[in-house]
């Protein structure tokens, strides 16, 4: 019997550094480079990747068929209102 394991990353880029200044878009940019060569290296392992950013996240959740799910999407984007995924 084959079994697949799932592994994810739930990420988040602030659009600011700890000192106020951007985070430099060359940064961002390897970062989702650095993600998507590890997703395509883990590709028919065993453990099967999965990533994506918290706003892909609560979008998913916001669509889910579970009420709870919904209202859990509904009140962490209420708290985090502002803030850019």
């Amino acid at each position: 019997m084959n079994e697949s394991h799932a592994a994810g990353a739930v990420w988040s880029l602030p659009e600011r550094l700890p000192c106020g200044r951007p985070v430099p878009r060359p940064d961002v940019k390897a970062h989702r480079s650095e993600i998507r060569a590890f997703a395509d290296a883990a590709a028919g392992d065993e453990v099967v990747f999965h990533a994506c950013s918290y706003g892909e996240l609560l979008s998913a959740w916001r669509d889910a068929l579970s009420d709870a799910v919904r209202a859990h999407a509904a009140a962490l984007a209420a708290r985090s209102a502002g803030t850019s995924f």
